[in-house]
């Protein structure tokens, strides 16, 4: 059957000639046409043929061109398709499958639409959206779970609200069904909850407000990986051991990462010696981002810098390293 359809006021006649067996159009006495609609590609409106002997047969019309139905689909609903006769009734009733078409509020209803929702709108029990759901105004969602495997939801209202009931959440699922394909939740408990490859909460996942660990920064609608924002998701590793003064090294761990140095500049027999901390874009391109120097007794000189992926840094100069910690994503 179509996907929508068609109902008028009063639509009725009586059939312009015979209507037989097989055939799949039928003509109305003239100007009664415009008692019916005009369905359109996906439209239709139902038909329902009946003679004096109280024979019934329902019909679905796709197609009308003035006092001419087009295209008719014949006997639907458990009727029969039957012979009829010139003047014999033809009305575009409301049947039964008319009435289980349309959604009932206490039902569970499985709605394929695109729909827009305009008002103060509430959903309780757990409600599945499937298709586009565009959201005007404030909508409220009760206290059972809200399972989201829409296309897109959208909110179209700058001042539009999500109210979120007491215990209830959102799940936004990935190309799948049951837990597992969980990606990520909003809960009112916790706020915003990440999910691990097996649907579980992730332990220390992003939290909403008042909760700690938030893993993940959303700049213009796009999510920057918390790998990228500076001590958010790293670890500090100790490289004392592992780094020499004079030495470049380079990022590779695919993100920004933090270093920190204190290296030790002695007097040099009251010469004076230099450190002289760099980073840049090659190993041949860098340029000097801290700076430490004695003339007498011996001093700390120590510095902290970002350092993008892939880019090259080095602690140039100085005596001894006495500290030198790397916040990053990897050891």
């Amino acid at each position: 059957m179509a996907t929508r359809e068609l109902w008028s006021n009063n639509g009725t006649s009586t059939l312009l000639g015979a209507f037989n067996i097989g055939a799949t159009s039928c003509s109305v006495q003239a100007g009664h046409g415009a008692r019916f609609r005009s369905p359109a590609a996906g439209e239709i409106f139902r038909l329902t043929l009946r003679d004096s002997a109280g024979n019934i047969e329902i019909c679905y019309c796709t197609q009308r061109t003035t006092d001419t139905f087009n295209v008719v689909v014949r006997g639907q609903e458990g009727t029969t398709e039957r012979n009829w006769l010139s003047g014999d009734l033809i009305e575009g009733r409301f049947t039964r499958a008319s009435y289980e078409g349309l959604a009932q509020k206490d039902a569970v209803e499985t709605i394929t639409a695109n729909w827009i929702f305009n008002g103060n709108n509430s959903f309780t029990g757990t409600n599945t959206h499937a298709g586009i759901e565009a959201f005007n105004t404030p909508i409220t969602f009760g206290s059972s779970a809200e399972v989201v495997t829409a296309n897109s939801l959208q909110m179209n209202s700058n001042t539009g609200l999500y109210h979120m009931a007491a215990g209830n959440q959102f799940i936004f699922k990935g190309p799948g069904t049951g837990a597992a394909y969980d990606r990520l939740k909003i809960t009112e408990a916790n706020g915003i909850v990440g999910c691990d490859a097996s649907g579980v909460d992730a332990a220390g996942g992003p939290k909403g407000p008042g909760k700690s660990n938030w893993h993940g920064v959303f700049s213009n609608g796009v999510e920057i990986p918390a790998q990228v924002v500076g001590g958010m998701g790293q670890t500090p590793y100790d490289k004392s051991g592992s780094r020499s003064l004079s030495t470049v090294y380079q990022n590779l761990t695919g993100y920004p990462i933090e270093v920190v140095v204190d290296v030790i500049v002695a007097s040099g027999g009251g010469g004076g010696v230099v450190v002289d901390y760099r980073l840049g874009p090659t190993a041949g391109t860098m340029f000097r981002v801290g700076y430490g120097a004695t003339a007498s007794d011996d001093q700390d000189r120590p510095c902290s810098f970002i350092v993008p992926k892939d880019w090259y840094y080095e602690a140039l100069g100085g005596n001894t390293i006495r500290s030198w910690v790397e916040f990053r994503h990897s050891a």
